[in-house]
């Protein structure tokens, strides 16, 4: 059996961190989905191969499934329908240029997960974040489409801001603001991928909301005891008992363990200048879950982190918003201000 990272290949902008420890890094961007395919080792195409099993040594085929395999390496990478359509790596991705080409969208990663059963490109749009108008708070506005070629997830594309000192996914569902737009492998799913034009003004809007909850977290001081209680909020112990009440165990270890990496991800020096704020609690949720939360091997990590469901940030995210509010019921002044 191919190993878990058997074949993959993934590139990443040499002046931007990577998803992956063992991407390559580029100076060049590439100026065309069909250069980043080509770049991110997407250039392949999907095909298809009758399946058939042996029943008391009779060959046996079985006419309702078909074998996907690369045409590149013959590895199969799953085992599907005879309705099941394959959207090639040059159609999920071909319809990008149509929707950001030109000079205000630049293509900076792309690679495949587990020996191309997951396929993806990141793009990252023309415009400047700086939550707070830090210059250490710089966010990358990113576009990232994905794939997969064993009915794991549809043709996709979300939005992804990345806070580029330290490369951590702020996977965050906003209620004004949608994330994601997806169209499902079916015989007209090529004639969906115009409807994915609505990205740009989706993302317009999400970052709008970005900027504007991150320029209120930002602001909103949190002292040592409240920080304290919001790492414990988040990694609660078992029936939210205290951690005195609980019992010396696994669960309990896992608990406190994860409550001092988060603690220590927040003493980090790029979080200096931020890690007494609700915005510097988040960001240190992130890193943690981006960097340093345990990951079977680096092809699991990157997973988690372009196609996971993030529960652990967005519970952050609710939190630092509920002391946010807290403090502006208390000092109604303070958030006129901050406004």
């Amino acid at each position: 059996m191919a190993s878990n990272n058997y074949n993959n290949q993934q590139f990443y902008m040499a002046e931007r961190q990577s998803f992956h420890g063992t991407a390559t890094a580029i100076v060049d961007q590439p100026q065309t989905a069909a250069e980043a395919i080509a770049l991110a080792g997407l250039d392949w195409t999907v095909e298809k191969a009758p399946v058939h099993t042996s029943i008391n040594g009779v060959d046996v085929a079985i006419p309702e499934r078909k074998a996907l395999y690369r045409s590149d390496t013959s590895e199969v990478l799953s085992v599907m329908s005879n309705t099941y359509a394959v959207v090639q790596n040059a159609q999920a991705f071909g319809f990008v240029d149509d929707i950001l080409g030109g000079p205000d969208v630049r293509f900076t990663t792309g690679g495949s997960l587990n020996g191309g059963k997951r396929v993806w490109l990141g793009a990252v749009l023309d415009r400047e974040i700086y939550i707070g108008g830090d210059a250490d708070e710089q966010i990358d506005p990113y576009i990232m489409f994905a794939n997969s070629h064993d009915g794991t997830m549809a043709v996709s594309a979300w939005i992804t801001p990345i806070r580029l000192s330290c490369w951590n996914a702020l996977t965050w569902s906003m209620k004004s603001a949608a994330r994601s737009w997806k169209a499902r492998h079916t015989k007209n799913v090529t004639g969906k991928f115009m409807d994915a034009r609505q990205m740009l003004g989706i993302a317009s809007r999400y970052f709008d909301d970005l900027e504007e909850i991150g320029n209120a977290l930002i602001t909103t001081k949190v002292s040592k005891w409240q920080m304290n209680k919001m790492v414990n909020d988040l990694i609660p112990m078992p029936d939210g008992k205290r951690a005195d009440e609980v019992e010396e165990g696994r669960a309990k270890t896992i608990v406190l363990n994860r409550r001092e990496a988060i603690m220590d991800c927040l003493g980090a020096d790029d979080l200096a200048s931020v890690k007494d704020t609700a915005w510097g609690f988040v960001q240190a949720v992130a890193d943690w879950d981006d960097h340093h939360r345990g990951a079977k091997n680096a092809d699991v990590r990157t997973d988690r982190t372009l196609f996971g469901t993030a529960a652990f940030k967005q519970r952050s995210l609710n939190i630092a918003k509920e002391v946010m509010d807290e403090r502006d019921r208390w000092n109604p002044g303070v958030a006129a201000v901050a406004a």
